[in-house]
């Protein structure tokens, strides 16, 4: 794999490469590019301690003549920014959901930028490759503003439910994507109509949280409901409290790795603790003493596992500010928001949805 070196040696060298050298790597030769896409390599990466989370934004271009949406990826680490390829055929559907699944991004959904309707695309990114593929569509009828999220990368699935059909009447059905196969399932329906409700991937668990009926549009309420993809049925899931994160979206409410819910209400951040919320910390504030109205919010896995907010002090702002909170007992008895690098003004565009990938 590298001249002179046994390839044990040639894989522990290949697997110290920075994030952002990767896909340059990856043309050296065959060899090295069939070593990079395969999960041993990222195996190595995590056991060594070496993955890197890099998040990825949704976010609304700057002002121009019509609305647009892009990709951002964020490496929290060494603080870089940096814009995504475009995607396959050049415009990113507008009001899309994102999901991570390892060094995957999935985009779903989103409005056709120029019809203003609902799109059935689905786009595959690859941290690795640098480069998009198209994923089987979503299933008919076109679907709005629907729940979404991602199971534990080696499932390599991506779970969706309701949201609205093209005559804004809300939905209770739900599907599932295998990255594998490429490939559509449908799921049970949920007990309640929820559109724009919030998704999250919990102990084996599908949990949409909130979201509101045809009947009560945007009357929001803070219910959830839980799919066992084992025992392939719904139920009803603990989250009482409060009023629901209008808006749902992409990062409304997480899931941390000890299996814990943040969500943010009322400008602070709260964690779920049996049936009832308990407060962590105030949000932070930007340099005018303004919180982040309905901000995005992401959870960075590692040893340090910690909650990044972004968001921004005014609906509609075309900048956002970006701080994280350590996670854990000794943390959390005393929080602390540490600000991170601020985006070129280039990629600053208010941001619509957010995950977290791991190379």
């Amino acid at each position: 794999m590298i001249p002179g070196l046994p390839d044990e040696i040639s894989r522990e060298c290949l697997a110290r490469v920075p994030p952002r050298i990767i896909p340059a790597a990856r043309q050296v030769s065959e060899q090295w590019r069939t070593e990079i896409e395969s999960p041993q390599f990222h195996h190595l990466r995590r056991a060594n301690g070496l993955a890197r989370p890099i998040v990825a934004l949704a976010q609304i271009n700057r002002p121009g003549k019509s609305i647009s949406f892009s990709i951002t990826l964020y490496d929290p680490i060494s603080g870089e920014w940096a814009a995504a390829p475009p995607v396959p055929g050049g415009r990113l559907p507008i009001f899309c959901q994102l999901a991570a699944v390892g060094r995957e991004l999935v985009v779903l959904g989103g409005w056709d930028p120029a019809t203003w309707t609902a799109t059935n695309e689905v786009f595959i990114f690859d941290l690795a490759a640098h480069a998009w593929r198209r994923g089987a569509p979503i299933p008919f009828p076109p679907r709005s503003f629907f729940a979404c999220a991602a199971a534990p990368p080696d499932r390599r699935r991506v779970y969706i439910a309701g949201g609205h059909d093209e005559e804004k009447r809300s939905l209770k059905s739900a599907m599932v994507y295998d990255l594998e196969t490429d490939a559509w399932s449908e799921l049970p329906d949920m007990a309640a109509e929820r559109d724009e409700g919030c998704g999250v991937f919990r102990g084996g668990e599908f949990i949409v949280v909130g979201g509101y009926g045809t009947e009560s549009q945007g009357g929001f309420s803070w219910s959830a409901e839980a799919f066992d993809p084992a025992a392939a049925r719904w139920a009803a899931a603990a989250a009482a409290g409060g009023k629901s994160p209008a808006g749902g979206g992409g990062g409304a409410v997480v899931s941390g790795g000890d299996g814990r819910l943040f969500r943010c209400l009322d400008g602070q951040i709260e964690v779920l603790e049996a049936s009832s919320w308990r407060k962590v910390v105030e949000l932070p504030e930007d340099g005018e003493g303004k919180k982040a109205i309905a901000p995005r919010l992401v959870i960075l896995p590692g040893e340090k596992e910690k909650l990044m907010v972004i968001g921004s002090a005014r609906r509609g702002q075309a900048s956002f500010d970006v701080f994280s909170l350590e996670l854990g007992p000794e943390a959390e008895a005393a929080p602390r928001w540490l600000p991170a690098a601020p985006p070129p003004e280039k990629l600053s565009g208010a941001v619509h949805s957010a995950c977290c990938l791991e190379i």
